[in-house]
């Protein structure tokens, strides 16, 4: 029966054992390392833009995701709907970690977004097929890295180190799952508030400012703006049963095991196991492989950046927003335009500002202009209507960027 038992151990030891005795020094502590990069983390992943690499790939900070705080709003945001005379400083927290995601200069950078169509037409289903292809790419690269961490710690013998690697696979499904609901949240409120009838597409010209002091303009269909870029994407975890609070919960279980299991491990397993989770986690926030213009399957967005040398004033940024003399009066009620109280700093501010705004209504406008018009009094008729398509015309002077 002893020697059943020697031949029952013998065979039970696994091929790369010797691996798991080698052992110079150990990490006992090395589940504080997943408590690294937690900030960077929250802004990667809040944005809600997918990845062709890192969508199944660990990273540090899993507890960022469980505790649902990348869907939190960054404070010191903005948003002047100037078409509807409002304003709030109460962004969706997606939309502030996608602005500051895109790096905007000072300058006079804009941004126009449009919703794709359903899924009649060709270009649709190109769409389709390339995110199938995405995700079949990032399930493929996840697969693997999470395969052979799996495989490797099997064949090692290392069970501390396979706990490690199964908590490490639940967090990234929590991950995955909600995501997904919260760009299905976005999709499902494009669905509610853009339909065929033409006020659910009017357009609505915004400025955007950030809480480091950028700014940007911004055109939307007008009921997207407080169903989409204000409100919180609507995800149910009400009650302690909706699915996406059962899988926040999960998500709790699977970091605690992966910060215990991980000092546990054997030191190659921990080796193995930071180099992919740090790996993963620079690709991501660097945003390698990620698609910046798409949210959910259907907001679309098209970045227009300032050409080299131009101007960096926000003045600049109002031209091209052709505002109309009712929105400049919000705009200065809404302090982001000098009053006109007679001071000189301020007269000079609009002398050139009313110089600037005739001379690109001009621009938009070849036809002669009326009888009497000067550039201090020019007044700008329906700008509002107009301003996605006016800011179209004048691409030759700026950068269009596929991101």
């Amino acid at each position: 029966m002893e020697d059943c038992a020697k031949h029952f151990v013998l065979a039970c030891r696994m091929p790369l054992n010797y691996v798991m005795q080698w052992s110079t020094f150990h990490i006992d502590a090395l589940g504080l390392v997943t408590l690294i990069g937690a900030d960077q983390v929250n802004a990667a992943v809040g944005r809600l833009v997918s990845s062709r690499y890192t969508e199944f790939l660990p990273l540090l900070g899993a507890y960022v995701i469980a505790g649902n705080s990348f869907t939190d709003a960054y404070s010191g945001f903005a948003i002047y709907n100037i078409s509807a005379g409002i304003m709030t400083t109460d962004l969706a927290g997606w939309f502030t970690r996608w602005c500051l995601g895109q790096e905007f200069s000072r300058g006079c950078s804009s941004v126009t977004w449009t919703v794709q169509e359903g899924p009649s037409g060709e270009k649709q289903r190109e769409r389709q097929v390339q995110s199938r292809i995405d995700t079949s790419i990032a399930l493929l690269v996840g697969v693997v890295a999470n395969g052979f961490l799996l495989a490797f710690t099997i064949l090692q013998g290392d069970w501390w180190g396979l706990a490690n690697a199964v908590s490490m696979v639940v967090s990234i499904a929590v991950r995955w799952y909600l995501i997904k609901k919260n760009r299905d949240a976005i999709d499902a409120a494009v669905n509610n508030n853009y339909g065929p009838n033409s006020a659910d597409r009017q357009p609505a010209k915004c400025f955007i400012t950030f809480n480091d002091g950028k700014q940007i303009n911004m055109y939307a269909p007008q009921k997207l703006v407080k169903a989409v870029f204000i409100d919180k994407p609507a995800v149910n975890q009400r009650s302690w049963l909706a699915p996406y609070f059962v899988m926040r919960m999960v998500g709790w279980i699977g970091f605690s095991a992966h910060v215990i299991t991980i000092g546990m491990s054997g030191l190659a397993t921990q080796i193995v196991t930071v180099f992919l989770i740090v790996v993963s986690t620079v690709m991501t926030v660097f945003k390698f492989g990620c698609k910046d213009n798409l949210i959910g399957s259907k907001l679309h967005a098209e970045i227009l950046r300032p050409g080299p040398g131009e101007s960096e004033r926000r003045q600049d940024a109002f031209i091209d927003l052709g505002l109309t003399d009712a929105e400049e009066g919000d705009m200065k009620f809404w302090n982001q335009m000098p009053l006109e109280n007679g001071t000189a700093f301020n007269n000079s501010w609009w002398i050139q500002y009313r110089t600037k705004k005739a001379d690109w209504w001009r621009s938009q406008n070849p036809q002669p202009a009326p009888s009497g018009s000067l550039a201090s009094t020019i007044q700008v008729p329906n700008v509002a209507s107009k301003a996605p398509s006016l800011k179209a015309v004048s691409v030759s002077s700026k950068s269009v960027v596929a991101v």
